[in-house]
Order: structure tokens, then sequence, then C-alpha cells
């Protein structure tokens, strides 16, 4: 990919309510993002879309560079096989430290910022046990069992995948840990240089942890919270789902004892997680964008009425586009459209698992 097409690849995920399935969708029918870009402010006709200038994707290319950090687009043969087998997979991600841990396999352990001793010290025994048996150990650099998954893998292969730009330092107390993962594992983030960790951003970092690793290993977390979400996602994402079994009078063990009562594996050990582990890169298939971003057809007359059909038949709870489709009879490039059009202006999002809803 040139520069030019990149910068504007830059761009348009950083659009506004343009996200990756989005993304995809416009690049699917208007050939390259400098197309898509160009046809932004006719297709949001309600709502004018903020889109980034090309001095901001410059600034980012030139951080890149003197930060020794890579800019990897899903079409790059280094972009991981499992994260691109998602249909959510970030069109562009930046990457810090060894770049060869990509072509390994990845399992995450993910778990509660307030650990137990207990907890941490368990995490840090499974994780060495795991990158013993050439696994990565992926985690998302939170205090806790996070923190204590990669430490225990530091000399076999971690990924730390981060909630803001590969830059920001979050939280503080990892200040150290980061840095070391940056030179002896990997830094991993969708997101911009520069941009803060935000709670709002958590959930996109949670679903790339379970997109880039076969499997995932929750070892204490409240019934809501953030490992919870990740396992939600691996259970998307068709991927093996383990947890540890808690005491029950323990908050922290109601994720994983739930869990487990869901069908997920228990984990007393690395043995457990190996024995049922599927790691064999041939069983995740590459994303197929014409099963969900169809070629339109031409274009369709009397679509404000279209749109208005189909918000009738939203709502906050999720829904298939397929059903859609079937329910109103039109065309799915027509659907599509519609669809576009309504995220564009701020009244829809989309969800893993082609589901839609409008916003909250």
């Amino acid at each position: 990919m040139d520069q030019s097409e990149l910068i504007n690849w830059i761009r348009l995920i950083g659009t506004e309510n343009v996200g990756s399935s989005t993304f995809r969708h416009l690049l699917q029918r208007y050939g390259s993002a400098s197309e898509a870009l160009k046809m932004l402010p006719i297709i949001s006709k309600e709502k004018r879309p903020n889109i980034p200038g090309v001095k901001f994707a410059e600034e980012q290319l030139q951080k890149a560079h003197a930060q020794n950090v890579k800019i990897l687009t899903w079409d790059d043969p280094e972009y991981p096989t499992y994260l691109k087998a998602i249909d959510s997979a970030p069109p562009i991600l930046y990457i810090k430290g060894n770049y060869k841990l990509l072509f390994n396999q990845n399992f995450a352990i993910v778990g509660s910022r307030n650990a137990s001793l207990n907890g941490i010290k368990f995490t840090r025994d499974v994780s060495s046990d795991l990158g013993a048996s050439n696994l990565n150990i992926v985690s998302g650099l939170a205090l806790g069992i996070d923190a204590a998954a990669h430490q225990g893998a530091l000399d076999t292969g971690t990924i730390a995948v981060l909630g803001g730009g590969i830059d920001t330092i979050y939280p503080k107390e990892n200040a150290g840990l980061h840095t070391l993962i940056g030179e002896q594992g990997l830094l991993i983030s969708e997101f911009p240089f520069g941009t803060s960790t935000t709670a709002h951003h958590f959930p996109r970092r949670n679903r790339i942890i379970a997109g880039l690793s076969s499997g995932v290993l929750v070892v204490e977390a409240r019934h809501q919270s953030g490992s919870m979400i990740t396992a939600n996602y691996a259970n998307d994402f068709g991927r093996d789902v383990f947890a540890v079994p808690g005491f029950p009078y323990d908050p922290r063990s109601e994720g994983p004892n739930q869990l487990i009562m869901n069908g997920a594996y228990l984990a007393r050990n690395a043995a457990d997680i190996i024995a049922h582990l599927s790691i064999h890169m041939d069983l995740v298939k590459a994303f197929d964008p014409k099963k969900y971003f169809p070629t339109p057809g031409p274009e369709v007359r009397g679509l404000a009425e279209m749109k208005s059909k189909i918000l009738d038949l939203l709502s906050t709870t999720p829904t298939d586009i397929d059903s859609i489709i079937q329910h109103t009879g039109l065309s799915p490039a027509y659907v599509w459209d519609v669809i576009l059009e309504l995220e564009l202006s701020g009244k829809l999002e989309r969800l893993t698992g082609n589901k839609v809803s409008l916003k909250s």
C-alpha cells in the first residue's frame, strides 16, 4: 500500500461513527479509502461527518517512524491471522516490539484488577507454563491479573493490547511493564498516537484480546466486568473459554464460576488448558467480506422511506442484519446502504455477529 492510501486509511477509520465493520463496507463498495472519503459527505445526508485531516494522518506516520512503531493494515501479510478472522477486526494496528510474536500461537489470560495474592501467583505460574509450551500470552496491561499474566510470560512472549494510543502509559503503575513489553514482547493498539485511555475504549480492547487468541482464561472477575466481556467475545468468535473456579463468597469468583456453569472449561493448571486447546491455525477461516458486504446494485430511490421502515424494526436490542433483509424483502445492498447512513448519522451502532442496534 502506498503512503497516500495509508494516510487515507488512517483518516477514514478515524472518522466519526466509522467503525471496523463500516470501514469494510465502505472499502468494499468504493474500492479505496480515498474514494470512500469523497463519498462520506454525500452518504451522510443528515450530519456531515467529522473527518481527520491529511496533516493528522501524516503526523501519525511521523510519530510511528520516530518511535519505532509499525503500522499494519489488515491486508498486510503480517496482520495476525486469528484477529483477521473476526468481522470487527481493526483495519489498522499500531504495534511495537517483537513483531515475530505475531506468527506464534496466542492465548489470553484476563481477570480482576483487584486480584487476590493466590490469583496473582496462579496467573504467573500458568502464564509461565503456557509460555514454555510455545504459547504467547495476551492480556490488557491492567493491574492485577493482567499484569501477572504479562510478567509470567516476559521471557517466552507476551502481547499487551492497549486501551489508548501505543504511546499512552496506563495505568501509571505499569509504566515499567509497558516499557519491558515494548522491548521484549509486543504492544498493540488500534488507537492513534496520543489517544487517552478511557473506560469507553476497554470493550474495543477486549475484542482484540479475544480475537488475537485461540482461547481465553478468566482467573478472577466479577459477574459484570471487562474480563467477562472478553470471555463473551471469545464465545462469539468461536474460541475456547476457560475459567478458574473460586470460593462462592468471594465476589471475584462470580464471573469464573458463572462461566463454568455455562460450559467453560474448568482450569486447574496449564495442563488442563493445553489438553483442550485447539492450536491449529487452519481452524480459523479468514473473514469473507462478500458474505457481509455484497456488491451494491444501482442507486435506490425512496431511500428515506426504506430508512424509516428499517428504523421501525430496530431497538436497543441487537438485531441480525440477515433477519432485516429477510423480513423487508429488500436486497442486501439496499439494506446495507440504509444501515450505513443510519450509522454515520449516529443513530445506529454495529455489533459483533453481523448485528446492529439503535444507540441508547
